[in-house]
Parts: C-alpha cells; sequence; structure tokens
C-alpha cells in the first residue's frame, strides 16, 4: 500500500512508477476536499504535518510536488518525519528545484516556478538532506533530476519581472537576453528515503 501525501487528484503520482499499481493500493491524502474526488484508492482528508496512519502501516510514502507548498519549513520537517514513522520501506520526494534562486535572480531572472504564490517554502537539496540526517533512516539520496539549464534560452527560465506561472514561449513575452550558467540548474529536487 503506497500512501500519497498531497495527492490532488492523484495526477503527479500517476506521472510515476507508482501510478500503474492500481486503484485499491493507494491511499491518498489531501488536506482540500475538493482535490480528493479524483485521487485514486482511499482517499482521506488530512493535515500530512500530523500523523495519519498508524507507524509502519504502508509499505512507501510519495510527496510529490508537496513539500513547496507548505508554510515552513518546520512544517517540512514534520510532513518529512510522519512519512518515515508511516512508511516500511522507503518515502519517496519530488518537488520544483529553488537551489538556483539567488544565483539566477542576481543574473536577472528565475525559474518560472519560483515566483508562484502557493510555493511557500523554497526547500533547497541542503535543507532536505539536513532534515532527513536528523532522522533515524537506514540510507538517503537528494538530487536534482531532470534536464539541466544551461542558459537562459530554456523555457523554464523568465526574466525577472514578468508574471508568474506558465513556460516562457517565443513571442509571449519581450525577448530575453541569452546568458549561460556556471552552475547546473535542474528541474526537481528528489528525495529517495531507504528504511
Amino acid at each position: 500500500m503506497i500512501l500519497d501525501f498531497g495527492s490532488k487528484a492523484g495526477s503527479n503520482i500517476k506521472r510515476t512508477q507508482f501510478g500503474t499499481l492500481g486503484e485499491g493500493k493507494v491511499i491518498s491524502v489531501d488536506i482540500r476536499k475538493q482535490f480528493l474526488r479524483l485521487a485514486p484508492g482511499k482517499r482521506v482528508q488530512a493535515d500530512i504535518t500530523k500523523p495519519i496512519v498508524k507507524p509502519k502501516s504502508v509499505e512507501c510514502v510519495t510527496m510529490i510536488h508537496v513539500l513547496e507548498h507548505l508554510n515552513t519549513i518546520e512544517d517540512v520537517r514534520k510532513t518529512v518525519t510522519n512519512a518515515v514513522e508511516a512508511a516500511k520501506r522507503f518515502v519517496y520526494i519530488r518537488g520544483p528545484w529553488f537551489d538556483a534562486d539567488e544565483y539566477l535572480r542576481e543574473k536577472g531572472f528565475n525559474l518560472f516556478w519560483s515566483t508562484w504564490d502557493t510555493h511557500k517554502t523554497h526547500l533547497t537539496k541542503a535543507q532536505l538532506k539536513n532534515i532527513i540526517e536528523k532522522i533515524n533512516v537506514k540510507s538517503f539520496t537528494v538530487a536534482g533530476i531532470g534536464q539541466p539549464i544551461h542558459d537562459s534560452a530554456s523555457h523554464r527560465v523568465h526574466p525577472v519581472g514578468y508574471e508568474a506561472g506558465g513556460n516562457y514561449v517565443d513571442g509571449k513575452y519581450p525577448p530575453k537576453e541569452l546568458v549561460k550558467f556556471d552552475i547546473t540548474i535542474y528541474d526537481e529536487l528528489c528525495g529517495t528515503i531507504e528504511l
């Protein structure tokens, strides 16, 4: 059984290897009842910063594009801890890459998701690693994933000051300067915790 934190309508889990497990193998959890209508499996309306199931009662917990919507880094810590306590085998985390926010701002750019009002906690690789290191786990990895962004030509990079949201499409915004980046910038942050 998979416990899917912040499942919304289940669209994120369906795009992963976990999405093929079938309706009876998922417990979808979201604080907003309106999203659960379309979620796969059993549906539970709950606050993921608080324990939801008995300890070690599910095989794994997934959190896909969820942690950035929490109000504080302390809420992230509580949620990751709850996930580790609930799972028998592993915890899988994915979310937007925020490690390049300051670097890009200095160059006059941002990743379009970094300006969304609903992304309240810009969780970095170092912050997630720090949270997991303080929990008793067998092993873990935290890394950037997805197609690396090498320059400002990427549709994911917007000039500072443009509207939040959406991808940069030629003609939608005024032209932007082409700038090569000297750090590696990813699409997503991924954490896998083995228990």
